[in-house]
Parts: C-alpha cells; sequence; structure tokens
C-alpha cells in the first residue's frame, strides 16, 4: 500500500497543476477579451462619433425651429387649450433630451 501513495501524490499534484493551469488561461482569456472590448468602443467612438455629435446637432436645431412653431400656436389658442398644448409640448421636449442623453451617453 505504501507504494500507491507516490502515485496518489504526483496524480492529486498533476490534478492540481490542471486546475491551475486552466484557472490561469481563463483568466488570460478574460482578461483578451476586455482589451478586445475596449479597442471596439475605440473604434466604433473613432468612426462614429462625428456623424453622432453633428446628428445631434442637427436635431437640436429641429427642435429650436419645432419650440417657435408651437409658441405661435399656442399664442393664437384659447387660454386653456394653449396651456394643455403647452404642457405637452413641455413634456415631450423633456422626452427627447432624457433619450438623447441616453443615447449619447451609451456611445
Amino acid at each position: 500500500m505504501t507504494a500507491e501513495k507516490p502515485e496518489l501524490t504526483s496524480l492529486s499534484a498533476a490534478a492540481k497543476d490542471a486546475v491551475y493551469i486552466g484557472v490561469g488561461l481563463g483568466i488570460l482569456t478574460f482578461q483578451k477579451t476586455q482589451v478586445k472590448r475596449r479597442e471596439l468602443t475605440k473604434d466604433f467612438d473613432q468612426q462614429f462619433g462625428g456623424p453622432i455629435t453633428r446628428l445631434d446637432a442637427r436635431i437640436e436645431e429641429l427642435e429650436t425651429s419645432l419650440d417657435a412653431v408651437i409658441g405661435g400656436i399656442e399664442a393664437v389658442l384659447p387660454p386653456g387649450v394653449g396651456g394643455l398644448v403647452a404642457h405637452t409640448h413641455h413634456i415631450a421636449r423633456s422626452t427627447r433630451n432624457f433619450l438623447r442623453d441616453k443615447l449619447l451617453s451609451a456611445t
């Protein structure tokens, strides 16, 4: 029975080494994946950052024009209806700004 103990010990050491190697390879793979994700994010920002910023500027111009038109409409409506239109427009503007902030912070 004493002859089996060195074999079990070497088998146990080999299994332990295999686990350490597996964990090490898993960590290296995870780190490589993180580096690749950062590179892809950087490439995306370089490729699409400019067009997204230009699109956002254009949307802001359109919103300014829309605000002027809605303001003109509010002025000719009866006070109760004009107030309702103003309130609805305010909610829509707040929602657009919220969504724009979320989209721009995601890029």
